[in-house]
């Protein structure tokens, strides 16, 4: 039977284990020997004690949580494992599962920052922690998730570093856009206009008229379009991520990750007009996509970047952006052009409008809304037919003297 013993200026808990092997640990106090065997004896009873000294670092079980992820996207894949051998693993991973406490977490969260990585970065690490953890209670190593607990980082607290240039490689990510960093539609009119025929044309004018991800236009496909309804399909993205130490990426096609993703948009006229042609100029290929290389295969964003963009940007006498930067041109034509937040969310695939709100916050906040106050009297006193008299100074007076 279990029990406290004071043995040799300790106190000692012995026990046996759900195996029936006989246990001893010791402790400085009566107290704490006390609290733990309350711990021990319920754990020995559903069988899920473990020995602490055979519990895992937490290396170890964030190796095993990350080799349950081979189902998922590489692109999320290599995030993870980003996460992982890159800040997690060097600042924690030596440490026995169980002995990672709130204050520990805590410390990464500060030490992420203070090697100079931004908010949002640091809270997906901690979000990252918090799954292996999660994964180590499933397991029944531990009690407590001390990364779900811990604060995240304060986001939009820090001042804006002047100059930053976005990551010409970097996924297709929405984040709150920089409007140096967007064309004008007039820009993007000129950029259009000196792009050279054929392929470059093509799909400039539909990055610019869709509002499309870098990866669904190179996943579209021509069975995507319909001329006759005029209308365009988002069904697939194409993702290059490979994991780390991998040589070489090969294209993977995958379904927009939110239902908001799949999308269907109407197309312009101008767009129709372009796009006809192209597609009896379009090289054939396995999986008949409307902007693939010469061969039919995928084209890689880098080869459109610098053999499409560029040299357009160049002959237009313009300054660099990106090509997800198009899609920024895109929406940002879209709000200036009075278009509901809620028909923006929906026409570029966001899941909730509160994004679009976030990411184009400029745009929002400087359209023009003349004429919105009458535009509500008129609704109010429409029906009703009592809209105010103007009042006399002499009403005015006596109204004040009432």
């Amino acid at each position: 039977m279990a029990c406290v013993k004071r043995r040799r200026g300790r106190w000692v808990v012995d026990f046996r284990d759900q195996d029936g092997k006989r246990r001893w640990q010791s402790y400085k106090t009566r107290d704490e020997a006390d609290t733990a065997l309350s711990k021990l004896t319920p754990a020995v009873r559903e069988g899920t004690y473990r020995a602490p000294a055979e519990l895992p670092t937490l290396e170890a079980v964030a190796r095993d949580w990350f080799a349950t992820k081979a189902g998922h996207r590489v692109s999320s894949q290599a995030g993870w494992q980003v996460h992982l051998d890159v800040h997690i693993v060097p600042a924690l991973g030596k440490r026995r599962i169980d002995h990672v406490s709130v204050a520990d977490v805590d410390a990464f969260r500060e030490d992420r920052r203070a090697a100079g990585l931004a908010p949002q970065t640091v809270n997906k690490l901690l979000t990252t922690l918090a799954a292996v953890f999660t994964f180590a209670q499933r397991r029944e190593l531990v009690t407590r998730n001390p990364a779900a607990v811990a604060e995240r980082c304060r986001l939009n607290a820090d001042e804006l570093a002047m100059a930053m240039q976005p990551d010409a490689e970097a996924e297709d990510t929405d984040e709150s856009v920089n409007p140096d960093d967007v064309l004008s539609p007039e820009e993007a009119a000129s950029l259009i206009a000196a792009a050279a025929p054929g392929f470059d044309k093509a799909f400039l004018l539909t990055a610019v008229l869709t509002g499309a991800r870098v990866g669904e236009l190179t996943g579209l496909s021509w069975d995507d379009v319909n001329f006759n309804t005029g209308r365009l399909s988002i069904r697939r993205s194409v993702s290059w991520a490979k994991l780390r130490g991998q040589k070489d990426s090969k294209p993977r096609f995958y379904e927009p990750k939110t239902t908001a993703g799949k999308r269907t948009i109407d197309l312009a006229p101008e767009l129709v007009s372009a796009l006809k042609p192209w597609k009896l100029a379009c090289p054939k290929g396995p999986f008949n996509l409307v902007f693939p290389n010469l061969d039919g295969t995928v084209r890689h964003r880098t080869t459109i970047t610098y053999g499409t963009l560029r040299p357009a940007l160049k002959a237009a006498a313009l300054r660099q952006v990106t090509l997800h930067s198009l899609r920024h041109t895109c929406a940002s034509a879209l709000i200036l052009a009075g278009t509901d937040c809620l028909e923006v969310a929906k026409f570029l695939g966001h899941a909730k409008p509160t994004v679009t709100m976030s990411v184009y916050a400029h745009w929002f906040n400087t359209r023009k809304t003349t004429g919105t106050m009458s535009a509500v009297a008129g609704a109010v006193f429409r029906t009703s037919g009592n809209a105010p008299e103007a009042a006399s100074e002499k009403g005015l007076r006596d109204g004040m003297g009432r």
